[in-house]
């Protein structure tokens, strides 16, 4: 049995990166996607295109 609070604190981060451009239409669902994963490690940037 795996102790839940030890392998959280042991899981490798997990860095997520979504650039966006001209995205209205997606990105509301790129974004639940990402947070819906049940990986307990993850650190998410959206990073926005200026122009």
């Amino acid at each position: 049995m795996i102790d839940s609070a030890h392998h959280e604190k042991s899981c490798l981060l997990v860095t997520i990166i979504t650039v966006v451009y001209n995205a209205e239409k997606t990105i509301r669902r790129t974004i639940e996607s990402v947070l819906a994963q049940d990986y307990p490690a993850i650190e998410y940037l959206v990073i926005g295109s200026v122009q």
